[in-house]
């Protein structure tokens, strides 16, 4: 990641960093964001833009919540049930959504939809779609709470929850 990216691939280097860091979640190989997107993007965590990650530590820190906002949408969907490239692709939109309110909705669907069409199966771009354009009709019913917070602070409490269950597995 030596040349400056634009907005939309770093809306791609983010997703391809949030799916890494759901599948690791999902096989119980959990990394710290920092370090995941050290390796991701092949540079020091300071010298890394701040739009990717500030995108990255809201999707992660909110996850839980922005899950919970989406899943009444689903329809005959379970969150979990949906594959990793989808569920980083909702939760990073949906960050987008709530935290970054200078970006316009329909480039955050649109930017969503590109995303499907290249990573998902072949029908899946039109169920994001569908997904995220309830999400906006809806979209000033999300609440989660936004505070001032250190980066750092986040990233120590992520290795205090990963620490043990990885010595546990003896990683």
């Amino acid at each position: 990641m030596s040349q400056e990216l634009t907005r939309n691939k770093l809306q791609e280097k983010a997703m391809q960093i949030l799916y890494s860091h759901l599948l690791l979640e999902q096989l119980g190989k959990s990394k710290d964001i920092v370090t995941l997107i050290e390796e991701s993007c092949d540079l020091p965590f300071d010298e890394v833009d701040v739009f990717l990650k500030l995108s990255l530590v809201k999707a992660i820190k909110y996850k839980d919540e922005l899950i919970e906002y989406v899943t009444p949408y689903l329809r005959r969907w379970k969150f979990n049930r949906l594959n990793l490239t989808i569920q980083s692709i909702l939760i990073l939109s949906l960050t987008h959504y709530k935290f970054f309110p200078e970006m316009e909705k329909p480039i955050i669907i649109d930017v969503a939809v590109k995303l499907a069409k290249k990573y998902g199966d072949v029908t899946d771009y039109k169920f994001v779609n569908g997904i995220l354009d309830i999400s906006k009709i809806e979209a000033g019913k999300l609440e989660i709470t936004n505070s001032v917070y250190n980066a750092r602070s986040v990233y120590e409490e992520l290795a205090k929850l990963i620490t043990p269950k990885m010595s546990e597995k003896g990683l």
